[in-house]
């Protein structure tokens, strides 16, 4: 039992797959270490962000990869599927992780990561920190700038 309390996984989000989600968390008696939000309020969903160690975001496919920027904002490191969006949202900071989109590959990372944060909170604190400085070379004006830059290359 103490080993379920060490890890918590909240979902956030409506649409769906809610109430397939909410039978397998009742399936597999999971319904204490797993909590499901549903949709949340823009400011939930930043302070879920803030106290989480990890953004696990498991997209097949996105356009850019909003949420990996706004967890990074929060000093939260996100872990990714190497899918279009997603592996380039993530990669603005060397600190957050893409791995293969499958629940294998995601599992693996994720154990391999929590072994080595447990072990070595120094590292774990440098990565929010990188994360965190990271974000701030994401803004709408540089955005703007390098739109422009290529349109008028063109």
């Amino acid at each position: 039992a103490s080993d379920r309390a060490l890890c918590q996984m909240w979902i956030a989000g409506g649409g769906e797959m809610k109430p397939d989600l909410e039978k397998i968390i009742a399936d597999q008696n999971v319904n204490d270490v797993v909590t499901l939000f549903g949709r949340v309020s823009d400011e939930h969903k930043l302070d879920l962000m803030q106290r989480a160690s990890v953004l696990i975001c498991t997209s097949i496919k996105e356009g850019w990869g909003l949420i990996v920027t706004e967890a990074n904002s929060m000093a939260t490191p996100a872990l990714v599927y190497d899918v279009d969006g997603l592996r380039d949202s993530a990669a603005v900071s060397n600190a957050n992780s893409i791995c293969h989109a499958t629940i294998t590959a995601l599992c693996t990372e994720l154990h391999n990561q929590f072994n080595l944060f447990l072990q070595h909170s120094d590292i774990y604190e440098q990565k929010c920190r990188n994360v965190l400085e990271s974000s701030h070379s994401v803004t709408f004006d540089k955005s703007y700038q390098n739109f422009l830059t290529i349109i008028q290359s063109k």
